[in-house]
C-alpha cells in the first residue's frame, strides 16, 4: 500500500519489476495488485518522460547560442 502513493522513479521501477516476477507474469497477483502494478509503471514512465524533457531543454539552449556549432555539425 505504501507503493500506491510512491513517486515514479528508479526505486518504484525496481519494486514493480520484482512484483512482476519471472517472465513478467505477475503469478498469484490479485486484480487490485495488477492495477497497482500498472499504475506504478505509469508513474515510472511519466517520471522518465519528464527527465527526458528536462535534459533536452538545456541541450536546446546550447544549440541556439550564437557562434556555437553543435557537435557533429
Amino acid at each position: 500500500m505504501v507503493l500506491d502513493a510512491a513517486p515514479g522513479g528508479v526505486e518504484l521501477a525496481l519494486f514493480a519489476a520484482d512484483a512482476a516476477g519471472t517472465g513478467d507474469r505477475y503469478d498469484g497477483a490479485t486484480d487490485d495488485e495488477l492495477v497497482g502494478a500498472i499504475c506504478a509503471w505509469d508513474r515510472t514512465e511519466a517520471h522518465a518522460a519528464a527527465r527526458t524533457g528536462a535534459s533536452a531543454d538545456p541541450g536546446t539552449r546550447r544549440i541556439n547560442v550564437p557562434g556555437r556549432c553543435p557537435a557533429g555539425r
